[in-house]
């Protein structure tokens, strides 16, 4: 073989991976090797220092002053096998692995500790585990992590703290009644399937988040409260004593339901988007600022206004507002309403300033004559 070559052919081998960007040079190379045995976790507390897996082989006690885990690598899988890790008073972090970077974590319970229950870098992978009763965070991940079927139950601090760019799904939180939020997101996260009960705020979302197929309910303030560029969609919120839904400019609530609220059911910033969602038994109904759409909106049984639209460049269409305190009420001009039927209000159906395109308002008995798509429907005329 000419030994010449040997560079050169190297060098093709990897050219490929070499013309990558950075980020995706690892993934194309292959993951990184790990030892083929699995090392036993038998005693607390216990030091990670070298890439591979680890498997807890009964349940273990903490010890006051220390972490339980303490993981200091990359490329780390922290197997409980189905066992628990269990604090005493003075304990820190049940699992801290936040100076690594792809750390997994799963199949197991751990309870009691006075730290936080568990605490990855980015990259992490936590999944089918129990957190109950930490003194601070339930689960902190890094950037780009997943979180995928986790129960949190009473933590200190918030149950779930998860950076930006992190997958959440079927999971459920519960916290109690001094802890705000309950989760709190990262920017662009992706929270779907998942169960927030009982705290002060459900979920905060900084911005450019979804939350999907989501239930929050018992909230001592707001359900959902998010920043700019939030997405809320097929999701429930019920019995908070605060707002439902409330959420920074260019929100959009789609296809959610939100019952039995002490203030506004949602409440949104300029350039929102709500369609097909349902309101019922709140202190008020929806409330939008300007540049907003609200689209087949069913709003009932409000002790205030079902829906109020602040601002101007609106579009309200198609709408249903009936035994709210009034109906809708537009204090703003140049916005479009047309297609609503708002009935059976204590106060107004409709309260609109001049200088809005309103569609006419049809107040009769019996069968209506007219195909008019842009007509408003109210209250037939005694």
């Amino acid at each position: 073989m000419n030994l010449r070559l040997v560079p050169v052919v190297v060098l093709l081998a990897l050219a490929p991976v070499a013309l990558l960007p950075l980020d995706r040079r690892a993934e194309a190379a292959g993951p990184v090797p790990r030892a083929l045995d699995t090392v036993p976790i038998a005693s607390l507390p216990f030091e990670i220092n070298e890439p591979g897996t680890y498997c807890v082989v009964g349940d273990l006690t903490g010890v006051s002053g220390e972490h339980g885990i303490h993981v200091q690598a990359n490329g780390v899988t922290i197997d409980l096998c189905s066992h628990e890790l269990v604090g005493v008073p003075g304990s820190l972090d049940a699992i801290s692995a936040s100076s690594g970077l792809g750390c997994t974590v799963e199949n197991g319970r751990i309870r009691s500790w006075s730290g936080n229950g568990i605490v990855c870098g980015p990259f992490a992978d936590v999944s089918d585990v129990e957190i109950a009763s930490t003194g601070g965070y339930g689960l902190v991940v890094g950037g780009s992590s997943t979180v995928t079927d986790v129960r949190v139950i009473s933590s200190g601090a918030q149950s779930l703290l998860a950076a930006d760019r992190s997958w959440i799904r079927d999971c459920h939180f519960s916290a109690g009644s001094s802890r705000e939020p309950v989760v709190l997101l990262g920017e662009f996260v992706l929270l779907e399937s998942t169960h927030v009960h009982f705290g002060t705020i459900g979920i905060r979302a900084v911005g450019s988040c979804r939350i999907v197929d989501c239930v929050v309910a018992d909230m001592q303030e707001e359900g959902i409260q998010g920043g700019a560029d939030i997405e809320v969609v097929r999701c429930e919120v019920s019995d908070c004593q605060g707002t439902g839904i409330h959420l920074g400019a260019d929100g959009v609530v789609a296809e959610c339901d939100v019952t039995d609220v002490g203030a506004a059911a949602i409440r949104c910033g300029d350039g929102a988007e709500l369609r097909g969602t349902h309101v019922a038994r709140c202190g008020s109904g929806v409330f939008v600022e300007s540049s907003s759409t609200v689209d087949r909106c069913t709003i009932r049984e409000i002790d205030g206004a079902c829906l109020a639209v602040a601002g101007e460049n609106n579009v309200v269409t198609g709408n249903t507002l009936e035994r709210g305190g009034s109906g809708l009420t537009v204090s703003a001009p140049h916005n479009r309403v047309t297609g609503n039927t708002s009935v059976d209000n204590v106060g107004a159906d409709y309260a609109i300033v001049p200088f809005n395109v309103v569609g006419p308002i049809w107040k009769g008995f019996g069968e209506l004559n007219s195909t008019n798509p842009y007509l408003n429907f109210a209250t037939p005329t005694l």
